[in-house]
């Protein structure tokens, strides 16, 4: 078969559709003649398990013109045969000359190249166009397995390029999914570093598509560029990479502890549960700061004041406009201290789908209610003598002494291997306060 760009391939074809999918393609072992000279001979993956359609990629091994030869090589395909694009980091044996550490994408080489001669030395692509060439301080090649290589080059200047490709992509959705990526880093001298998903480099900046700027302030954002232009850039967020991970206590009960993830002046509590900004100390809430709830159940709440080694404390303002009240007054090692507080604790009895067998006491704390299927995000937001304030995904319900309280819930049954559902389970909740 021969395309219109010149490509020819022979080998096994697909031409049937599966499992309401279009799975046409190459499969089985093939070759493919491309009009340069190069040839590429392997095994050809037409994948059918791939969630966002199929994918398409094949492994063997692929001579250049001149000879030169890489002995493990991926490249990418499509079903129409006009896309057999060579990708990844790969060390290519040259019958003339050292060998080298050649990075790919889009069958042309692009980024840091490491010839290794008797003093090795780097080289910068950029769509086959060499770029300049550098000094090398090191470098480390990993070939992960035959499907993963990492390359890394640390330059005279401190500057760090950092090569990732991967061919065979496993997952909980995808399994044997065959396809490829290719992802450059490269970390500066001052801290800061881009991320660069597939969109090659040009002189070790940004020049064509999306990539991430990881700067020095803890933050990040997306920029989008066009031939060395910047078209559009995101506004920042806090960044995952610089975040120090800590269990830190719930700052509204100091029993329970929280994953968080911390900077300075700024913690994300885990799932985005609360987010803190303000002062701190020891990598706790410490001095004046302010709490907002960011998830669905915590969402529309807010705590602004005075914190103590991670906990509210002093004095502070608690909103919930949703929940009807505000707190406003004197904050003990996270709790409240509510002028109309009950003087020893409320018990609850809980019984989950009407079934007494599954009957359980529980103690009123503010905060997150103890896990019962289909009620996982049922919360207490306050709790007075003779009332409690419940939530559950933004409604809000009240309870009084001798009065019950009933929820329904309802939760999909699992997919089919078509991603469908057929089946769904309710769920009923009976809370009661609990008379002495």
């Amino acid at each position: 078969m021969k395309t219109k760009n010149g490509l020819e391939y022979i080998g096994g074809y697909q031409f049937e559709d599966v499992i309401r999918q279009e799975l046409r393609g190459p499969i089985g072992q093939g070759t493919v003649k491309y009009p340069n000279g190069d040839r590429f001979e392997g095994s050809f993956h037409l994948s059918y398990a791939h969630i966002n359609g199929p994918a398409y990629a094949a492994d063997g091994r692929y001579q250049f013109a001149d000879g030169s030869v890489i002995e493990h090589a991926w490249i990418n395909t499509s079903s129409d045969l006009a896309v057999m694009d060579l990708i990844g980091v790969y060390r290519i044996k040259h019958p003339q000359g050292p060998d080298t550490l050649t990075p790919f994408y889009r069958h042309k080489r692009n980024g840091i190249e490491v010839v290794l001669a008797e003093k090795p030395y780097a080289i910068e692509w950029y769509e086959d166009e060499k770029q300049q060439e550098l000094e090398m301080d090191s470098y480390n090649y990993k070939q992960i397995d035959k499907d993963r290589s990492i390359l890394t080059v640390k330059l005279k200047n401190g500057t760090v390029v950092k090569h990732c490709s991967g061919d065979l992509e496993s997952n909980d959705y995808d399994h044997m999914v065959f396809k490829t990526h290719f992802e450059s880093e490269v970390h500066y001298p001052d801290g800061s570093f881009i991320d660069c998903y597939g969109y090659p480099l040009r002189n070790l900046k940004p020049y064509d598509g999306y990539l991430t700027i990881h700067s020095t302030n803890g933050k990040r954002h997306n920029e989008n560029w066009k031939e060395g232009q910047l078209e559009q850039s995101e506004e920042e967020r806090w960044d995952q990479w610089g975040a120090k991970r800590a269990e830190l206590p719930d700052p509204f009960n100091k029993s329970n502890t929280m994953e968080a993830s911390v900077w300075d002046g700024h913690i994300c509590y885990r799932y985005s549960t609360w987010i803190y900004d303000g002062e701190m100390k020891d990598g706790l809430p410490n001095g004046i700061g302010m709490l907002v709830g960011d998830d669905i159940d915590t969402r529309g709440r807010r705590y602004e004041g005075e914190f103590k080694d991670g906990l509210c404390h002093g004095h502070g303002v608690f909103s919930y406009p949703e929940g009807g009240f505000v707190q406003d007054g004197e904050w003990v090692e996270g709790v409240f201290q509510e002028e109309n507080a009950p003087m020893e604790p409320i018990m609850l009895n809980v019984r989950l789908s009407g079934d007494d067998s599954d009957k359980q006491t529980v103690e009123a704390q503010v905060g997150r209610f103890p896990y019962f299927t289909g009620f996982g995000g049922l919360r207490i937001d306050r709790i007075e003598k003779r009332c409690i304030t419940f939530s559950f995904y933004g409604d809000v319900y009240l309870l009084t002494p001798g009065e019950s309280l009933d929820l329904d819930s309802e939760i999909d049954g699992p997919e089919d291997s078509q991603g469908c559902v057929y089946t769904s389970y309710d769920y009923h909740l009976h809370i009661t306060w609990k008379q002495h």
